[in-house]
């Protein structure tokens, strides 16, 4: 049998070493656009 685990891109969000947190939120705001753009979507 197989199944499907749900994670959200947002569960790989990291601020890097020397990074600021507003740096994280735009990383993962441009890593949710492009899975989107390739076909990923948004689970409720």
């Amino acid at each position: 049998m197989r199944v499907m685990i749900s994670f959200s891109i947002l569960d790989l969000s990291q601020i890097s070493e020397g990074g600021s947190v507003s740096d994280a939120v735009a990383n993962s705001a441009r890593m949710a656009q492009a899975a989107e753009a390739a076909g990923y979507h948004r689970s409720n």
